[in-house]
C-alpha cells in the first residue's frame, strides 16, 4: 500500500485503509469500517483496517471522545469519494447497504474479554521504559527543594533516572509499577 493513500483496493476485493485512530475499546475502527462500506457499497468484511502508524500514516490526533468518528469518518468518507471518482483500482460499487448505525460484531472484543493484549499499554517491548512527570499541587506552586526526595526516588529498584526541569520532576523505570512507587517517593 502506498503510505500517502488512505485507501487501498485489493485484487481480491476487500479495502485497505489507515487511519490514525486506534481501538482503545469504543468500537472506533468498526464504525469506520462502516462508513467505509457504505461509501463504497461493500461489506464490512471486506474493509481491512490496518494498525495505526505513526511513520505512515495520517496524523489525526487522539482517538477520545465522541470526535473520532465525526472527524476521521468525514475524512475517510472523502477518500472513497475521490476513491470512486479515480475509478481504476476501486473495487465494484455495490448499490448501498445502510451499515452505519446498524449492529455489527465488534472483532476487537474476543481478544479484551480473554485477556489478550490488546491495548498500546499491554505491549511489552525490548528496552522499554516508563516515565512519570510530577506536576506541581496547584497553579502557581513553586518547587522549593527536593533533593532528598529525588536521591529517594533514584535508590529505588528499577528507577533509572530522576530529573527536575524548573518546577517539574520527571522518572524514568523499568516497569510501571516501580515508576508509580517513585513517583509517590517524589511526592513526598
Amino acid at each position: 500500500m502506498n503510505p500517502g493513500l488512505r485507501l487501498s483496493p485489493q485484487p481480491d476485493g476487500t479495502v485497505l485503509v489507515r487511519t490514525g485512530k486506534v481501538e482503545l475499546g469504543q468500537g472506533i475502527l468498526g464504525a469506520l469500517s462502516q462508513i467505509i462500506a457504505d461509501e463504497l457499497g461493500l461489506h464490512p468484511d471486506q474493509v481491512r483496517m490496518l494498525p495505526a502508524d505513526t511513520a505512515f500514516g495520517p496524523d489525526e490526533g487522539v482517538t477520545s471522545g465522541s470526535l473520532s468518528v465525526q472527524d476521521a469518518g468525514t475524512a475517510l468518507r472523502q477518500a472513497c469519494r475521490a476513491l470512486r471518482s479515480a475509478g481504476a483500482g476501486s473495487p465494484p460499487a455495490g448499490p448501498p447497504a445502510h451499515w452505519v448505525g446498524r449492529p455489527w460484531p465488534r472483532a476487537d472484543l474476543v481478544a479484551k474479554l480473554s485477556g489478550q493484549p490488546a491495548y498500546i499499554h499491554d505491549l511489552l517491548l525490548p528496552g522499554l521504559l516508563h516515565g512519570r512527570v510530577l506536576h506541581p499541587p496547584e497553579r502557581g506552586a513553586q518547587l522549593i527543594a527536593a533533593d532528598s526526595a529525588v536521591a529517594a526516588a533514584a535508590a529505588m529498584p528499577g528507577v533509572l533516572q530522576v530529573l527536575q526541569d524548573g518546577r517539574l520532576l520527571g522518572l524514568l523505570a523499568e516497569h510501571p509499577a516501580q515508576a508509580d512507587l517513585a513517583l509517590q517517593r517524589l511526592a513526598t
